[in-house]
């Protein structure tokens, strides 16, 4: 779970202090178990985003295929990573 923003900084600009308030309110979660993998059969979001561009666009793959691979390695990240939320 996110742990709760601090609403009563100080020294900060009013911005930052009302974004605080606002991720409080919000519930804002955080998504680095989604993005991160880090568990069996999962990748980081980062890396294979990357690859994904890098097959199509540089080395002319498939864009179904590339496409199928990646949403495979989503699923479980997102699978896997929502019970660590």
């Amino acid at each position: 779970k996110r742990p709760p923003a601090n609403t009563m900084v100080t020294g900060v600009l009013p911005g930052q202090t009302a974004f605080a308030k606002a991720a409080a309110k919000a519930s804002i979660p955080q998504i680095g178990p989604i993005l991160n993998g880090g568990f069996s059969g999962s990748k980081s979001y980062w890396d294979t985003s990357g690859a994904l561009w890098d097959a199509i666009l540089v080395k002319g793959k498939n864009v179904s295929s590339e496409a199928t691979k990646f949403n495979k390695i989503m699923k479980v990240n997102a699978r896997e990573g929502a019970k660590l939320l």
